[in-house]
């Protein structure tokens, strides 16, 4: 299998399941006071992560967008 060149802002696979695990987890658990995440909270949130490097917001939307999820949207009225 060919894939294309990989761009300088590129980020490993371990950090995309850093990010699609952070979305998968409540803010409470992370002490955070927010309901549900916000693509600002999580992007302070692995950018205090030992091993991650910084990630735009653009980025953390593509990576869920990939994975489609949308945990700014997992709010459901009964």
């Amino acid at each position: 299998m060919r894939r294309g060149p990989v761009g300088r802002g590129a980020f490993p696979p371990s950090e995309r399941i850093d990010v699609l695990s952070l979305a998968t987890s409540t803010p409470a658990d992370h002490d955070n006071p927010a309901t549900r995440w916000s693509l600002d909270d999580m992007a302070a949130v692995l950018h205090a992560h030992a091993r991650a490097r910084a990630m735009s917001r653009s980025t953390l939307w593509r990576v869920l967008d990939e994975a489609d999820l949308k945990p700014h949207r997992c709010v459901y009225w009964l």
